[in-house]
This record gives C-alpha cells, structure tokens and sequence, in this order.
C-alpha cells in the first residue's frame, strides 16, 4: 500500500474502523488464499475503534483491548515496527495526528499514513514529498504520507454546525405556517429528498447528480510540479496537464478547489455570467448552492448577495421542481432572512428592468412560490420569537409517550383507547356517550399532530417496520384523511346537538372509521415499541424482545466470531406474572433506530473480542464444549427478584 523503498518487514497497519475501511482491508486480506499467511496478516491489523465514535470536546480514547494489541508488538529487545496508518480519506487530518501521538506514546518510532483521498486542504504538497528521515529515526529515503487523490474541498461540517441540516430545520420549523396545502406539503418533502443520510448504506437515490456540460473551454490548468529552477518551491503544471471538465460536478469541484487554495472566491460569477457561458438552471443551482453551503461565512455582503441573486434567478428559471430546486430553496432558507430578502428584491429590481412578472403564471416552478411563501413566514416570524429548537431525544420519548396514551397498544377494554371505546355506543346517548364522542375528537386532533411530529427514520429498518418506513409519506396522508372522515361528523353532530337539535351521526361509519385508526395505530407503535412477551413462558416460549436480540444478532458483523443468547436461568415464569400489574395483558419497551443501532454497535464490538471464546457467565460453567466470543442475556424489568443482567 505505501511505496516499495519505504516498505518495511513485520510491520503494523493501523486503521480507524468503520464500514469504508472495513470493507477495504477485508477486499485486500480477501485476496490471501494461504489461511496461515492471511491470519499472520490479520494478526498485524489493528482496527481503531474509539470508545465515543461521535466526539465534539472528547479526545480519542480506545478501548482496553486495542491498546494491549497495540503494546504486544513493542518489546524490549527488539526494535518496535513500523506503522501504517491507513483511512479512506483525510478530512482534517485530526484524528490521524490523535492516532499518530498516541502510537509514539506507546513507543512506536516510524508511522507512515496512506489514504485513498486527501480533504486536508494543506497549502502545499510537502507533507507528501520524498524526503530523508530525520536522524532520531532510521536513515534512507521515505514518504512519511501517501494519498492516491487530492480534493481540497472542506466539509459541510458536524450535524451541529452543518449549514444544510440547519437549513432543513429551519424549514421544519417554518412549513406550519404556509397557507397553501400544495406548498406546505412541498416544503415538507424538501426535508425526506434532503434528510440525513448514512453514505455506506441509505445513500440509495440521495444527493445530486452530475448534468452534462458543453463549456466553451473544457480543458483547464490546475495541477501543480516542483519548479526545478525554485527547489523548495512549486509551479502550476503546463499544457498536457489540464483537467477536462465534462459535467457540473467537475465543475463545481474545480471551482470549491480553487477557492479553498487560492481564497479566489469570483469565479463562479465567470460562469454565471450568461453571454460567458450558457449554462442550464439546474447547473447554476448546484454551483451557487455549493458554494454558499461551504463558504457562506467568508463572502463579502455583496458578493454572497449576488450568489443568493443567480441562486434565486436559476430557481425561478427552472422548468420542473425536482432534487435541485430543492436545495437551491434549502440553500436560501438556510444563508438567513437578510440575505435572502436582499436576493429577492434584487431579483425583483431586475425583473422589473426588463418589464417581466415576478410570478407571471401557475406554471411557475412550485418550489420559488414555496420560498416566497417560507419568506414571508420567515419575516413575520422573526420578530415574534426564536426558532424552536430540533427534536431532541427527550423530544422523541414524549411523542412516544403520547402516542401510547392516545392508542393505549397492550391495555384490556377498560383502560383501552378512545377509538376502541366508540365501539360501544349505542343508537340511544347517553350523557357519557356524548363527552366520549368529544374525547373521540379531541384525540384525533391529537393524533394528527403526533403524526407531523413523528420521523420516519425513527422506526426500526427492519421485519414488520419496512414498508412503513419506506411510504410514511403516503400512510400518514391515508391516516390523516380517515382521522378528517371520523372527526368532521362527530363535530357537525356535537353542533346540532349544542344548538337544540336532533343529533344526526352515522354510528356505524364512525365506528368502521375508529377500527381502521385503532389498526392503524398498532402499525405505527409496532414500529418504535416491542412486547417483552412475559406471558408466552407459560408455554415453554423465549421472551419476544429475545427476538429482536436475535435479529441484531443475526446480522451484526462477527468475522469469526459466535455470539450466542444465554439460556433463561433462574427467572421463575409465575413470580413474574405475578408482579405484572392486573389491569396490563402485556409490557412494551421501546425498540426504535435509536435503541437497534445502539444494540448493533454494541454487538459489532465482537471482533476486539479475546482470541479465545469463553463459556457462558450465567453457567453452566464446566461446559468446555460451548464457548463463545459474547455473551448476551435477556432479563427481566428492574426492580425484579429474579432480575439478570
């Protein structure tokens, strides 16, 4: 992986893991047929996997059992090997220099880095030039850093502090108060078609797609080579060198590039400029968009004004609403109210100029008449209170909560949902029957708003919840539009009835309306909730959360590894039933993405296992035959007599 003269016998490779680089090694290991050389090979593989994968002030720290694989190759009589560190790209090269100081604390000397892509923006090439070592190290010629590409592109940031998330909610926070359907329901699948997503496997049809281009020069200088009349120093390559830009992607990299080396931030004005170059709306939405995302904070007023200007025209100029007016919308929301008002008045000035309607039609793109009405939302808005804050967990939890006491899952008929108890109206009202129809109503309101608060990615990704997860969209219409069918009678009936009239309801259609929302509810908490399954032990059956463990089980990565469930020990099946409370048939836990991903990360902790299984903790201990790397056991809620853990 790194070049020949500066290879070394017996060495280490070190690499952060995670999906990119775990399949990488694992294709580059695959190639070894010999098993003894490939476990020698294995042996010499250190995956790095920090204790807190998503760190914002933590430092890196590793777990126990890295740090011993890593100190059983430094000895005292020989001389410690050399190290590689290997990563799939280099964004800012910290967690390189964390990994790089903490080998040398452990006593290693020569630490070299490869890496497929190169982010770090550093202002030459030095850091991978063919020099000497220093002499506290071994002498000869190295290169101390190997990348096979470089993208001086900076990243959008953390989730914290990316622009476009920060945009998308915004957005979320905003499309209440659109007062069009068609428009409010546009701006709100602005945020599934620009929803976060994990590259290694949801990126599915996420993000844009490079657009053909027919540039009047597609051959552009960019590289650079030592200047041999200037050692030390480097020049721009000459003809023969040139990059050829074929699509907006190219396009739009070369420009990012150039700004982030040489800070010259006009250059996409060059191409926006339409008698320079014809470019089509949907190119210039992806280049303005990406460059206020990434360098928003460094323009000059002006010049971010005229960039959110040409953002706004492509917008407007575009003949469909798609993935690219989009984010050209997000984009805008996202820079704030100022520049934005600035960018639409200037676009208003020049329309004027040239004696155009702003709006000339209905067949003007949905997504511009969105980010007017967002606009508009926007201005009023701001001087009335902040933006409320995104969903947090505790967020998540409460609307769990709810959702739970609006369809009661699990309760016996006393204590069951409101929907469940219309069942038991009958033709002759009485006076509770009529605060119940009120209840009915009031909880359809509820449920409404539980289902514009609920995500989607919320749900577990896996069985029963999969076809809800990929058309919620369409289920939360289906629901809302029954939930209008029950409520809008009750409310007409409730008003005769408060006027002196006769109460004119069709019971059995409400009623049939009530039993398709119950079914509906169950659909919905089946996804974020799962039942313990106490009362299956009376015959003889697992917990039904043991199935859910399984699954986790099932599918996380274990190379050769065995991870086994332990056998139910010592839970006495009628000591727990009788602690259930009487009114409950059953208990749920919630088991969301949240919980599952935890579970999966945890279980793929497997591979740092010992290099010897173990016997099962809970016994029986003298069984040599069954071991495993991991032990998992199912216990019942806290507080119990019997409880495991």
């Amino acid at each position: 992986m790194i070049p020949f003269s500066s290879g070394k016998p017996n060495g280490i490779l070190v690499y952060p893991s995670h999906p990119v680089t775990d399949h990488v090694v694992g294709r580059l290991t695959g190639w070894l047929e010999n098993r003894n050389k490939l476990n020698e090979v294995l042996e010499r593989c250190v995956p790095i996997l920090p204790l807190r994968r998503y760190r914002a002030g933590s430092g890196l720290q590793l777990s126990g059992l890295t740090l011993e694989h890593l100190q059983s190759f430094i000895t005292i009589d020989t001389k410690p090997p050399s190290v590689t560190y290997f990563d799939d790209a280099l964004i800012s090269g910290h967690t390189y220099q964390q990994v790089k100081s903490l080998l040398f604390g452990l006593g290693f000397q020569q630490v070299y880095s490869v890496a497929m892509l190169d982010r770090q923006r550093l202002p030459s090439a030095h850091h991978v030039n063919y020099k000497e070592l220093s002499s506290t190290h071994e002498n000869g010629a190295a290169y101390r850093n190997v990348c096979y590409w470089r993208l001086d592109t900076p990243s959008m940031g953390s989730q914290a502090h990316c622009p476009l998330c920060k945009g998308i909610g915004r957005v979320k926070d905003l499309a209440g108060g659109i007062q069009s359907p068609e428009r409010r329901q546009r701006a709100l699948k602005w945020l599934n078609t620009w929803a976060e997503r994990n590259p290694a496997i949801d990126w599915g049809d996420g993000g844009l797609r490079p657009i053909p281009l027919s540039l009047k020069k597609t051959n552009r200088k960019f590289c650079i080579e030592p200047d041999p009349d200037n050692p030390g120093a480097w020049r721009q390559a000459g003809d023969g060198k040139e990059i050829v830009l074929t699509n907006s992607a190219g396009l739009v990299a070369w420009i990012t590039e150039l700004h982030s080396i040489t800070s010259r931030d006009d250059l996409p004005l060059k191409f926006l400029d339409s008698e320079s170059e014809k470019l089509d709306p949907e190119t210039r939405i992806q280049l303005c968009a990406s460059q206020l995302l990434l360098f928003h904070g460094e323009f000059d007023h002006d010049l971010a004004v005229t960039l959110a200007y040409h953002l706004v025209l492509a917008l407007f100029e575009a003949q469909a609403h798609d993935r690219n007016t989009a984010l050209a919308s997000i984009t805008l929301i996202a820079c704030g109210n100022k520049l934005l008002t600035a960018a639409l008045e200037r676009f208003r000035e020049e329309r004027e100029l040239k004696e155009g309607a702003v709006v000339p039609d209905d067949d003007t793109n949905l997504d511009f008449q969105t980010l007017l009405e967002l606009s508009n939302v926007m201005e009023t808005r701001s001087s009335l209170k902040p933006t409320p804050a995104l969903f947090s967990d505790a967020d998540r939890l409460d609307t769990y909560r709810q959702l739970q006491d609006i369809i009661c899952i699990g309760e016996p008929d006393h204590h069951s949902s409101l929907f469940s108890r219309i069942q038991g109206i009958s033709t002759h009202l009485r006076q509770e029957d009529i605060s119940l129809l009120e209840r009915v109503k009031d909880a359809a309101v509820r449920l409404k708003t539980l289902l514009g608060n609920i995500n989607p990615y919320w749900f577990r990704f896996r069985g029963e919840s999969m076809p809800l997860l990929e058309n919620f969209e369409k289920f939360r219409g289906e629901v809302e539009g029954r939930l209008t069918e029950l409520t809008t009678p009750i409310r007409q009936a409730l008003n005769q009835l408060h006027e002196g009239a006769m109460l004119d309801l069709d019971l059995d259609f409400c009623k049939f309306r009530a039993e398709e929302i119950i079914s509906d509810g169950d659909h919905l908490a089946f996804a974020v909730f799962s039942p313990l399954g106490i009362t299956n032990l009376d015959d003889g059956k697992t917990m039904l959360i043991q199935d859910e463990v399984q699954k986790a089980v099932d599918i996380a990565f274990k190379g050769d590894r065995t991870i086994r469930i332990a056998d139910l020990s010592g839970f006495e099946c009628q000591q727990a039933k009788a602690r259930l409370d009487s009114g409950k048939s059953e208990y749920y836990v919630v088991w969301d993405s949240l919980i599952q991903n935890a579970f999966d990360r945890i279980l793929c902790n497997v591979r740092h296992a010992d290099t010897k299984p173990i016997p099962s903790p809970w016994g029986p201990y003298n069984n040599e035959a069954l071991r495993r790397f991991i032990w998992i056991s199912v216990w019942n809620p806290p507080g119990w007599q019997s409880c495991r853990s």
